[in-house]
C-alpha cells in the first residue's frame, strides 16, 4: 500500500503545483488509445478527434511427411493442413466539448462514431492419399461494425504537455456479418464442392468504461 502512495502524488497532487495558473492552450496533441490518437482543438472548449489502428494476424502451418512404405515421389510431401489470417482495422472520428475545468483537471463530452471492418480466412486441409482422397475447408467471415457512441472524458494534467484520460459512456452497435463456408471433396475421379452461407445483422446498446473495462490513454500536446 505505501508504494501506491507517490503514484498516488504524482497523479492527484502533483498537477494541482504546477498549475497554479493557466496552462497556454496547445493546438495539437497525439496519443494512445488502442490505436493512434490525433486531436486538434478548434477553441479552449471544442476538439476533433481523429483515432485509426490495425488488427491483422497470421498463423500458417506446414507439415512435411516422410514414409518408406510410400513411392519415392512422395518422399518430403509438403501439406498445409491450415492457413488463418485475419485483416481487421478501425476508424473512430469525434468531436469534444469541455463541460468543466479545475486546475489540472477537465471533463468533456465526446460524441462519436466508429468504424471496424474484420475479414476473416481460415482453411483446413485434409490429404488421405494424395491426388485420390483429399479434402478442403474454406471459410470466409466478412464483418462491417458501427458504433455511435455518447461519452464522458475525465483527464488529468501531469504536466502542460502530457495527459492521462478515460472514457464512459454508451454505445450502440450495429453490424453486417456475412460466413462463407466451401468444401471441395476429391474421391478418385470425383470432385464435389458444397458451399453454404449466413448472412446475420445485429444491434445492441453497451456500455463502456465502468469498473473492470476502463483503460488509461494518454496524449502529448505540442
Amino acid at each position: 500500500m505505501r508504494s501506491l502512495i507517490p503514484i498516488l502524488f504524482l497523479i492527484l497532487v502533483a498537477p494541482s503545483l504546477l498549475y497554479a495558473e493557466e496552462p497556454e492552450l496547445r493546438r495539437w496533441g497525439m496519443g494512445w488509445s488502442g490505436g493512434l490518437d490525433l486531436r486538434h482543438r478548434l477553441t479552449a472548449d471544442w476538439e476533433l478527434n481523429l483515432s485509426a489502428g490495425p488488427n491483422d494476424s497470421r498463423s500458417k502451418i506446414v507439415q512435411r511427411t516422410w514414409d518408406s512404405s510410400d513411392p519415392e515421389e512422395l518422399q518430403g510431401f509438403e501439406d498445409t493442413p491450415r492457413d488463418d489470417k485475419t485483416e481487421s482495422g478501425w476508424v473512430f472520428l469525434s468531436a469534444g466539448r469541455r463541460l468543466l475545468q479545475d486546475g489540472p483537471v477537465s471533463l468533456t463530452a465526446v460524441p462519436g462514431l466508429k468504424f471496424r471492418w474484420i475479414n476473416d480466412q481460415d482453411r483446413d486441409h485434409s490429404i488421405y492419399e494424395p491426388g485420390t482422397s483429399e479434402s478442403t475447408r474454406d471459410r470466409r467471415i466478412e464483418t462491417t461494425e458501427w458504433t455511435l457512441s455518447l461519452s464522458l472524458r475525465p483527464s488529468v494534467a501531469l504536466t502542460e504537455r502530457l495527459w492521462l484520460e478515460t472514457s464512459i459512456g454508451l454505445a450502440y452497435i450495429w453490424s453486417d456479418r456475412t460466413d462463407r463456408v466451401t468444401e471441395t471433396r476429391l474421391n478418385e475421379d470425383e470432385v464435389r464442392i458444397e458451399t453454404r452461407e449466413i448472412v446475420t445483422d445485429s444491434g445492441s446498446f453497451r456500455d463502456f468504461g465502468w469498473m473492470g473495462t476502463s483503460s488509461i490513454a494518454f496524449m502529448i500536446w505540442f
